[in-house]
């Protein structure tokens, strides 16, 4: 049996239509974890400002896993919706101008804690932050580095 957690919407600020609808259910069988991970000690954190943690943390409850094919064929891309109107819900929650958003998301990608795959999708650095089955992290973090290291021409700055 599925319980119904909350109704999520996304409605047109114009014209008062709503674009999108979505109903988030659990059942007994269903799970979700949001995780910071610390094993490598807390030496990655150190480097983040408190604005960088709470983009990481706003950004994982953001993520939806997505159809996406790695080099095995398996799905694992868990994609971050960084849609206009999340951004100004991201920069209500920071208390910052757009501006000041783009610059630390600018940052994000240059730690490599982040890599911009469009205008509005992210993929977040599993090593740090994750959403999702405990059974696929490795898997993500592979397909991660891959990325990264393809976006960055060849070198890795994080994981």
């Amino acid at each position: 049996m599925k319980r119904k957690i909350y109704e999520k919407q996304i409605v047109d600020t114009e014209t008062g239509e709503v674009i999108t609808s979505t109903s988030v259910s659990v059942s007994k069988f269903n799970e979700t974890f949001l995780m910071a991970r610390n094993t490598d000690a807390l030496n990655w954190l150190y480097e983040l400002t408190g604005n960088e943690i709470k983009t990481l943390v706003f950004f994982t409850d953001l993520e939806d896993l997505q159809k996406g094919e790695n080099l095995t064929g398996e799905t694992l891309l868990s994609i971050c919706k960084f849609t206009p109107i999340e951004r100004k819900r991201l920069a209500a929650v920071l208390n910052c101008s757009d501006r000041f958003l783009r610059r630390i998301i600018a940052s994000l990608e240059k730690l490599g804690w982040l890599i911009k795959l469009s205008n509005s999708d992210y993929l977040i650095n599993p090593c740090g932050f994750y959403k999702g089955s405990s059974k696929e992290l490795g898997k993500r973090i592979v397909e991660y580095n891959r990325l990264l290291k393809a976006s960055k021409g060849g070198s890795t700055t994080r994981a």
